[in-house]
């Protein structure tokens, strides 16, 4: 083998390893085992965060625990940083977490976005969020520049406090 199909070998090698590093960097933040109720909490930031734009998404079970990821933006997209959570989480602020988000779960899935406000503000961030158990699942999202229900996106905006996150 030539010098230059082993320098080639060599560039493809990077290729996929940079490749697969790129797909790991995209995963999904890990859901909760099987058969165990869960929500998971999904905010986006607006699209003009001006610069720092921090987001972290998470997953906690009936079982307190958290699973999250929590995502630095700060402009560019070579700057992007990711930092794992894992946490356990007591009872009562699963509980708290729960009761906050109840009067907001919908029957089947529902989308709240620019479309469907009587007042609607540009530029705000928005919120999915996700109850399931097993194969069961219904989301919850909510464009936060809707202003016709602000008690829900104070609310909305609040509830990851129960957690303490």
């Amino acid at each position: 083998m030539t010098v230059a199909m082993k320098r080639g070998l060599y560039r493809i090698c990077a290729v996929l390893i940079g490749a697969g590093l790129a797909l790991s960097a995209c995963a999904s933040v890990p859901s909760s085992p099987p058969g165990i109720e869960s929500i998971t909490y999904r905010p986006s930031p607006p699209p003009f965060c001006g610069g720092r734009c921090e987001t972290t998404t998470f997953t906690v079970g009936i079982d307190g625990v958290v699973r999250g990821e929590t995502v630095y933006q700060p402009g560019r997209f070579g700057d992007w940083r990711r930092r794992r959570i894992l946490r356990q989480v007591t009872p009562e602020r699963v509980a708290a977490f729960r009761r906050a988000l109840e009067p907001y779960r919908p029957a089947a899935d529902r989308s709240v976005q620019q479309d469907s406000c009587q007042a609607y503000w540009t530029d705000q961030d928005a919120v999915s969020i996700e109850w399931s158990k097993g194969d069961e699942r219904v989301t919850l999202f909510v464009d936060l520049g809707c202003q016709d229900d602000l008690a829900m996106n104070d609310v909305l905006r609040q509830a990851p406090g129960a957690l303490g996150l």
